[in-house]
């Protein structure tokens, strides 16, 4: 009696949620298969703290015992060993008071440290490329990798944010970030390959002195190592205004509809519900339209989302590419 249901309910405390969508598979016949997966939030302690199975679904039930039908309905008619837990951890936008000063002025004095290291390193690729730079576009590459910088780590999807999926976004910021990724690398592999010597011009003086940089030590590149790193500095500066949109947009959304604190309860039952509630829907859909775009990152100056301008910044890159090409 609990088949097709589709829809998410909130409550007002303990940060309460209750979802539920149909999936249909296949069973062990191949016949198609319809069940119920559901998922409830709540950061009531004794749920959490609860291992056995059948009491933890008795504890859900009593939680839950006053909302509305189907939700009683699902808990009570699955198996309480199909029922799973896990600790749940979401990034959120901070707009309190700053009270942890001395944590902060830590954190900005490592940060200060590791601009001045990459700073120096900067400098030192520098004047190797100034000493060693006539060796060919193999050597210039070569010479920017002998530099021990460390890996060049750029984080995608959940391992760069983790937002409460409250507008259901987690899978974009993953496609965006991707995209981003791979743009620049794309970017920097066309960019070394349009300023390497072709190999079919290579005379028999750069062959040997490449033969004396191709040794075990100096692996050539078909990138520059330098540019990689400050295009994926640029992505994610880009990737943390566009976090920030959502981080925003998903705060505001929790406020108004689990408030936090009495006075925000009050208002939002007493004053915000009633005028929304008589707003006409001409005044809201833009706000909620502009709201959307706004944690989409479609509102931010620079335009456009993470994506969207890895991809202009691609064709403009082809665009120059083409016109270098007609020029010789």
């Amino acid at each position: 009696g609990c088949e097709g249901y589709s829809f998410q309910t909130w409550g007002e405390g303990d940060s309460m949620r209750f979802a539920v969508v149909s999936m249909v598979h296949p069973d062990k016949n191949l016949n198609k298969k319809e069940e119920q997966v559901w998922f409830v939030t709540t950061s009531d302690p004794s749920l959490s703290t609860e291992t056995n199975p059948e009491k933890r679904r008795e504890l859900l039930l009593e939680k839950f015992q006053n909302w509305h039908d189907p939700i009683g309905r699902l808990i009570q008619t699955t198996p309480p060993e199909g029922i799973w837990m896990e600790r749940a951890l979401a990034h959120r936008h901070s707009v309190g008071p700053v009270f942890n000063v001395a944590e902060i002025a830590l954190h900005e004095q490592e940060l200060s440290e590791r601009r001045r290291m990459r700073n120096k390193n900067q400098r030192h690729i520098t004047s190797s490329l100034e000493v060693g730079g006539s060796g060919g576009g193999k050597d210039l590459s070569a010479l920017k990798e002998s530099v021990n910088l460390g890996p060049a780590l750029f984080f995608v999807g959940d391992a760069n944010m983790t937002v409460d999926p409250v507008l259901a976004q987690g899978l974009t910021m993953a496609m965006e970030g991707g995209h981003a990724l791979a743009k620049s690398v794309e970017r920097c592999c066309l960019s070394s390959s349009l300023t390497s010597p072709s190999s079919n011009h290579t005379t028999t003086n750069e062959k040997e002195q490449d033969d004396e940089y191709n040794d075990e030590r100096i692996t050539p590149l078909n990138f520059d190592p330098i540019e990689l790193r400050t295009e994926l500095r640029h992505q994610h500066r880009k990737l943390g205004a566009r976090l920030l949109c959502l981080l925003r947009a998903t705060e505001m959304v929790q406020t108004l509809a689990q408030p936090r604190s009495a006075l925000s309860g009050f208002l939002l039952q007493g004053v915000i519900r009633p005028v929304m509630g008589v707003t006409p829907d001409f005044v809201k859909k833009p706000i909620f339209d502009y709201m959307m775009r706004y944690s989409l990152g479609l509102t931010m100056e620079e335009g456009g989302t993470v994506a969207e301008t890895a991809t202009h910044a691609n064709v403009e890159d082809q665009g120059e590419s083409a016109g270098k090409k007609k020029e010789r």
